[in-house]
């Protein structure tokens, strides 16, 4: 008896030995794949600690050429479909525009209307090279009619589709008002005691329905639609959109 019950705590024994061998191996087995999924990110991770390669000169000035090209285009494409640059040669616009002012011009989508101040090219009947640019204020646009009391400094734009107003009794007994040109008002160079500039050209003017009636503010000085009649709207090269130069009146123009 005492030697089987000595043999079966020998196989008891033995058999605990086993378990806890087995259980320490698969332990180890454990602890190696845990150190092999460990490693396996190592390359991943010392990837990522690597400094970035250092710009060279070379690199450097391609990157700033680049910008400068791309620049370049934008500029080109803008003046080429969005605008154009203009300089004021002419004192006819003074005072809103001075000589030498830098604008900026635009004909997209652009429609004539009352009070835009626009370039365009010269017509063959004025005093200055055919296309010369010049630069005034749109008074009145196709189909309307213009008529000057040169005086009193008014200027009236009506429709008159039936020819109804030819003299200035008919245009005042009919209520037309003359247009409130205040950048004429707050010009110094207007001289009220004195009689508009006239060119001799007989009003009432009745526009064509392609046709624009300019001046320019300064009404003394300039050779306008007084003088060489209305132009076509395919004379206009654009609106003048933002007065560039100088600094200190950048912005718009009215």
């Amino acid at each position: 008896m005492n030697t089987e019950n000595n043999e079966n705590k020998e196989l008891e024994t033995k058999g605990a030995d086993d378990e806890i061998l087995s259980a320490e191996r698969n332990d180890g087995k454990h602890h190696h794949r845990h150190r092999r999924h460990h490693d396996d990110f190592a390359p991943i991770m010392h990837s990522v600690r690597k400094a970035p390669p250092k710009r060279t000169a070379i690199t450097e000035a391609f990157d700033w050429l680049e910008i400068v090209v791309l620049s370049l285009a934008f500029v080109m494409i803008f003046f080429t479909y969005f605008g154009r640059l203009a300089v004021v040669q002419q004192t006819s616009m003074r005072c809103t525009l001075e000589p030498n002012d830098k604008l900026l011009i635009s004909d997209l989508f652009y429609e004539p209307a009352q009070g835009d101040i626009v370039v365009f090219h010269a017509p063959a009947s004025s005093n200055v090279g055919h296309n010369e640019p010049l630069i005034k204020r749109i008074i009145a646009t196709g189909g309307q009619s213009v008529y000057i009391d040169f005086p009193n400094w008014d200027v009236y734009v009506y429709n008159d589709p039936d020819g109804k107003y030819k003299t200035l009794d008919d245009i005042k007994a009919a209520g037309i008002q003359p247009l409130e040109e205040i950048y004429i008002e707050n010009n110094p160079v207007y001289e009220p005691e004195q009689v508009m500039q006239f060119a001799g050209r007989q009003y009432p003017v009745k526009l064509a329905e392609d046709e624009v009636f300019v001046m320019g503010d300064n009404r003394q000085v300039s050779s306008d639609s007084r003088t060489f009649g209305p132009i076509k709207e395919s004379y206009l090269l654009g609106k003048v959109v933002v007065r560039l130069f100088p600094l200190s009146e950048f912005g718009g123009v009215y």
